[in-house]
């Protein structure tokens, strides 16, 4: 009987704990005091803000409660926010996917998306890449940037692909193609090289856009019809670097202390962003919480 009770007591405590664990994890503070840190299912962590005196400059959010579910945007854009990591320093928001169809006749339907971000955002190089697909399918992506700059790839293949056992998750130009993007780049449009319009019965439409990558695994099935366009209602995620960047970066006696005007709690520490110029706040080992924020870094 005494085991039972001991094993009772046991789980009891762990319940107890997970229970605080997890409400001090939902309670620490994310915004100013005063200001929403929520937009629908999204979490708006200070720098960013909604509203008067709840950002730091440059990080304003709208949130739009015209849909169903809020959606966050960028300031005043129709770029729309999936979520905020404070600690990494990144941003996911959706991105457009360009096309070029043809019908029997050799008629051609494209569009060119472009994307204008501004300071304190880059498109991330890590995270993305430039991803085409298709039958014969050239696409450039040219952008701005410290330096203009132009790149592409170019995916192939013919009606036997539709049959094949090309594995799923490569995009290696059988397809699918993919190139990496430079650093410091805010700035980007699609443009096209050639196209198969012979590919039209079995592939009418070739797809390029920039985006996450590990958010896509080629599938064959990509090539059929309007498949992926449709799929992926005609959007894919796109992760976006921001960092502090009017103050510079951290110097040497600030990496390990609060003393960079950004990093208001006394538990944080500075590191230099590796896109652009500028630094990002991080909580110190041990404890979590918003370094943006005064007392904002709790002991975990």
């Amino acid at each position: 009987m005494a085991s039972v009770s001991q094993a009772f007591l046991y789980f009891s405590l762990s319940v107890v704990l997970m229970a605080l664990s997890t409400f001090k994890a939902s309670s620490l503070p994310m915004s100013l005091s005063g200001c929403s840190d929520r937009c629908g299912n999204i979490t708006v962590p200070y720098p960013f803000g909604m509203g008067t005196d709840c950002f730091r400059e440059g990080f304003e959010v709208t949130c739009n409660n015209s849909f169903t579910t809020p959606k966050l945007f960028l300031d005043s854009s129709n770029i729309e926010i999936l979520d905020i990591n404070i600690t990494s320093g990144e941003a996911r928001v959706y991105n457009y996917i360009g096309y070029r169809c043809y019908n029997q006749t050799g008629k051609v339907n494209s569009t060119r998306p472009s994307i204008q971000i501004i300071e304190p955002y880059l498109f991330s190089k890590k995270r993305n890449k430039f991803t085409a697909i298709g039958c014969y399918n050239l696409a450039y992506i040219s952008g701005v940037g410290d330096e203009p700059y132009i790149s592409g790839c170019v995916s192939y293949c013919d009606r036997d692909i539709l049959n094949s056992t090309h594995p799923r998750s490569s995009c290696d130009g059988f397809g699918c193609c993919q190139t990496s993007i430079p650093t410091d780049i805010n700035y980007y449009d699609v443009q096209w090289g050639f196209s198969n319009s012979s590919a039209w019965q079995f592939n009418p439409c070739s797809y390029a856009v920039l985006m996450q990558e590990d958010q896509y695994n080629f599938d064959v099935s990509d090539l059929i019809g309007f498949q992926f366009y449709e799929r992926n209602n005609k959007i894919m995620p796109v992760v976006l670097d921001w960092a502090i960047r009017e103050n510079g970066t951290c110097l040497s006696s600030q990496v390990e202390k609060s003393t960079n005007p950004a990093c208001r709690s006394k538990n944080s520490k500075c590191n230099n962003t590796t896109n652009g110029d500028g630094y990002i706040c991080q909580c110190m080992e041990g404890y979590e919480g918003n370094p943006y924020i005064t007392n904002g870094c709790t002991g975990s």
